[in-house]
């Protein structure tokens, strides 16, 4: 995939992503509206303490909204996946909290527990290795830091060569974790680049709109300032779902290979 591809893949995740939200307004608007709800409950939660009714009842409504908040992150990316790859009809609500997502939802469990799994073992095993020095290689916290880091980057390399898993997955196939491992093959850096350059435009907007916002709390009430910020996160995490789930479609089309034999 050369520097024309790159923005070829952004420019098509962009083409289809506005696509989506036009045919699909009302899909995108559910998913903001839950995440904003979830965000203001958050806020009030925040400002209340004690046994009082109002801050049981918060805390009761932020755990309840733990699994929707969940269920809006597989579903939502799960409907832009189908109506990109299978076309408008596949795209409806009603096909989508089916088998596939939960083999969706499957997928995300397994990869995140593997991720929590495989970071901690790094940062066990690589501490107990260099703590065993007696400080020849730095402070305690310092040799943390440094694990930490690592297997940070170990586990983004390993979720990245199974991310054309989730496309594959959102049209209703098997996961195939090999295939996706030869698909990704010498690709990490080009998938990668792609994403990024696709949530550029989203990231640049929301760093000034931040910055705009803690300009504007700095002259007025801190906690009525946060519910702006509330809006704006919740609305560029849906256009964000939405964005990044067409350029998976994107890379899929472009990388899988082995994942498409025998599917």
């Amino acid at each position: 995939m050369g520097a024309m591809a790159f923005w070829e893949c952004v420019r098509q995740a962009w083409v289809d992503a506005t696509g989506f939200v036009r045919r699909r307004p009302f899909t995108v608007a559910a998913a903001f509206a839950i995440l904003l709800a979830d965000n203001a409950i958050s806020i009030e939660s925040g400002g209340l303490h004690g046994l009082s009714s109002s801050a049981i009842a918060s805390n009761l409504l932020q755990w309840i909204f733990i699994p929707v908040r969940f269920a809006v992150m597989i579903a939502l990316p799960i409907q832009v996946v189908r109506y990109v790859m299978l076309g408008e009809q596949e795209s409806h609500p009603r096909s989508v909290f089916g088998k596939q997502f939960w083999r969706y939802f499957g997928l995300c469990l397994a990869i995140g527990f593997g991720s929590i799994v495989v970071g901690a073992l790094i940062v066990a095993v690589g501490f107990s290795v260099t703590h065993s020095f007696n400080g020849y290689l730095g402070k305690t916290g310092l040799q943390l830091f440094v694990w930490s880091v690592i297997a940070i980057c170990v586990v983004t390399f390993i979720a990245i060569r199974f991310s054309l898993l989730f496309c594959h997955v959102g049209i209703g196939r098997a996961i195939r974790w090999r295939a996706s491992w030869r698909d990704t093959r010498g690709h990490f850096w080009r998938i990668v680049v792609s994403h990024m350059l696709t949530l550029a435009p989203l990231e640049v907007f929301l760093i000034a709109l931040f910055a705009v916002l803690r300009a504007w709390s700095s002259t007025g009430d801190r906690s009525t300032s946060l519910y702006p910020i509330a809006i704006v996160v919740s609305l560029f995490s849906s256009v964000g779902m939405v964005v990044g789930a067409t350029c998976a479609c994107w890379l899929y089309r472009r990388f899988a290979r082995a994942l498409l034999e025998n599917p």
